[in-house]
């Protein structure tokens, strides 16, 4: 008898609620939820409404479908199909199925690339530059470069290519790009209080013996690199070793590359700094950058540069 009481309750403050619901306009209704009421959309009764969509408030509106854990420190991602490529600071490069986005399982992964970096997938291969730091007595100094993974077998990926760029000296590679048979990089040779960077251009073509096949000397701290057609768009930022910081001034470097044996310097822009991340898209350029001060960031910031022309600006 007490189960249908409370049933009965149950029903009328349903049909009541309901009811009022269909009362209530459709923009007090938002209002109530935090929205605001700037565009019109129609309520219950056909009569037109202010609403809107909210105002972005700097949270993302995001849900996480799923996440994977890997041993080590996650360091790059590169998709390709329905794999994702992951390094980790213990030099092993994960392959991971993400075909179903909710259940995603690795693969394969690959153990033989130590302090694994940037990877970059193209068709069976995947590239993935390293800077492995060794220390001795009363010195230290580096192995870098990029090694040719063949991803065709994504339960047992193997190394078949290493492209070694600097070997018993303090060198980094800084950035890597991979288009048709070459791959291009940044590097940075630290000696003695001084830097000396450098532009290079690797042939790939033989993936078990790639080749150098042109070097070019730069000026400042190399970032990171993009490509498109014969030009390599590369940003650069300027560091004082007496002072033991950056100073301020960063450019993007526009290098010819039409002839991959002799490529050479065509333009430079000035670009806030310092600039780190560099994407081409459609005759853009698209760098993030921020002004540093006393140890704190300000002034973030995303900069557009037209290269369409003959001078960017």
């Amino acid at each position: 008898m007490k189960n249908i009481f409370l049933n009965i309750i149950f029903l009328i403050l349903t049909i009541f609620f309901t009811w009022s619901c269909c009362l209530i306009p459709a923009d007090t209704i938002l209002k109530s939820a935090g929205m605001n009421t700037d565009i019109k959309i129609k309520d219950v009764f056909g009569e037109a409404q202010d609403v809107d969509n909210g105002s972005f408030t700097g949270v993302p509106r995001n849900v996480k479908v799923s996440n994977i854990l890997i041993s080590g420190q996650a360091i790059d991602v590169d998709i390709s199909g329905n794999y994702a490529y992951v390094t980790n600071d213990l030099g092993a490069l994960y392959i991971i199925n993400i075909s179903d986005r909710e259940r995603p399982y690795v693969t394969g992964k690959c153990r033989d690339i130590d302090a694994a970096n940037i990877v970059l997938v193209k068709e069976d291969f995947a590239y993935v530059s390293y800077t492995k730091w060794i220390t001795g007595e009363n010195n230290y100094y580096s192995e870098c470069g990029f090694k040719i993974v063949d991803i065709r077998d994504k339960d047992d990926p193997k190394v078949v290519g290493d492209f070694v760029s600097g070997d018993n000296n303090r060198k980094t590679v800084f950035g890597l790009y991979i288009e048709g048979s070459y791959a291009y990089l940044n590097t940075s040779t630290y000696d003695n209080g001084s830097e000396t960077n450098s532009f290079e251009v690797v042939d790939i073509s033989k993936k078990e013996s790639p080749v150098l096949i042109s070097e070019l000397e730069l000026e400042g701290s190399p970032a990171n690199i993009t490509v498109d057609a014969s030009t390599a768009y590369i940003n650069i930022n300027h560091y004082d070793y007496d002072i033991d910081d950056y100073m301020g001034r960063s450019e993007l470097l526009l290098i010819d590359i039409s002839n991959k044996e002799n490529p050479f310097l065509k333009s430079v822009i000035e670009v806030p700094s310092n600039s780190w991340g560099i994407y081409y898209s459609s005759g853009m350029v698209y760098l993030s950058s921020h002004h540093s001060e006393n140890g704190e960031y300000n002034n973030s910031m995303l900069q557009i540069v037209a290269v369409t022309g003959e001078e960017p600006y």
